[in-house]
C-alpha cells in the first residue's frame, strides 16, 4: 500500500501505521487522518474505541501500550508519540 501523509511532522514509519490503522478503524481514507486529528471532536471516537484501537495497535507492533497513559491521548499524534515511546 502506498499512502501519502502530507503533514511535515509525520517522522517514522510506526506513524505512517499508527495513523493508517486509525483511519482504516473509522473507514476514512488515510490521508485523512493526520498527526492532529482529534480522535473524539474529529472522528467521534468513545473510550472503549480508543482501547480497541491501542489493542490492534498492540497486535500491529507487538507491544503493551499502558492503559494508564490513555488518559492523556487526544489526537492521533498523542497514539503516534505512545507507540514511538514503547516500540
Amino acid at each position: 500500500m502506498n499512502v501519502h501523509f502530507p503533514e511535515a511532522e509525520l517522522k517514522s514509519a510506526t506513524q505512517a501505521q499508527t495513523l493508517t490503522l486509525i483511519a482504516n478503524y473509522f473507514l476514512l481514507e488515510p490521508q485523512r487522518v493526520g498527526m492532529g486529528c482529534r480522535l473524539v471532536e474529529d472522528l467521534g471516537a468513545d473510550s472503549l474505541e480508543i482501547l480497541e484501537i491501542t489493542h490492534a495497535l498492540n497486535d500491529l507492533f507487538g507491544i503493551e501500550l499502558p492503559e494508564d497513559e490513555l488518559s492523556s491521548v487526544r489526537t492521533a499524534g498523542d497514539l503516534c508519540r505512545l507507540v514511538d515511546k514503547f516500540f
